[in-house]
Order: C-alpha cells, then structure tokens, then sequence
C-alpha cells in the first residue's frame, strides 16, 4: 500500500471518497435527457451517446470517475425510447397505407356506382 502525503491523495484532492469517485456529468446528462426523451423521442439518440461516452470515460476513470450505474440506465432509457419510436413510426406508417387503401377502394367503388348510374340514364 502506498503511504500519501496530507493531502495528496485522490480522496483529498477531489474531497469526496475514491469508492464511487466523482460522478461523471455525460453520465447525468444520459439519463436527464433520456427522461426527457420520453417526451421528446428524438432526445433519445444523444442520450444513447453521452451514455456511451460517459462508460468509457468511467471505465478509463479507474475508480475516480462514477456513475457507472446512471450512465447505463441513460443508455438503456434512450435505446427503449428510440425502440418504441422505430416500432410506433412503422405502425403509424402500416395504418396510414391502410387507411389511405381503404379510402381509394370506396372512392373507386363510388365511381363504379356513378357509371353504372349514368349507363342507365342514358341507355349506354
């Protein structure tokens, strides 16, 4: 073990424990705007990167960058956000084609109606 001076160490430098270490701010700002995303879908993919990013960054921290546990509840926020977003933008896309195939096969039929009305008035 190696003996430190008075105030030398990391603990002292930083004033907080080296247990957790400083809990790193991409790591917050992760899960802030994956909460956020949950209201503004498209928040979703920075989310994903500052989570990424701050995993690195606490993996190369070696104990004096935490958050490690933040970070991936960011990533995995924003990854089920943007999942949900890709799934919901599909359907959306599905059911308008529905809809708008449902439309054109009554207006087709509304026309067919109409000729064979005409037809009949005037003996053609």
């Amino acid at each position: 073990m190696q003996n430190y001076v008075s105030g030398s160490s990391p603990a002292c430098r930083t004033g907080r424990s080296t247990a957790g270490g400083e809990t790193s701010v991409l790591a917050i700002s992760s899960l802030v705007l994956a909460i956020i995303s949950l209201l503004v879908s498209w928040l979703s993919i920075p989310a994903i990167l500052c989570g990424h990013f701050a995993l690195v960054r606490i993996k190369r921290g070696r104990g004096l960058v935490g958050g490690r546990k933040i970070a991936l509840a960011g990533t995995v926020t924003g990854y089920l956000v943007l999942a949900a977003l890709i799934v919901f933008s599909t359907l959306g896309s599905y059911v308008r084609e529905s809809v708008a195939r449902s439309a054109a096969k009554e207006q087709i039929f509304a026309l067919s109606a109409a000729l064979e009305m005409y037809r009949a008035d005037n003996g053609i």
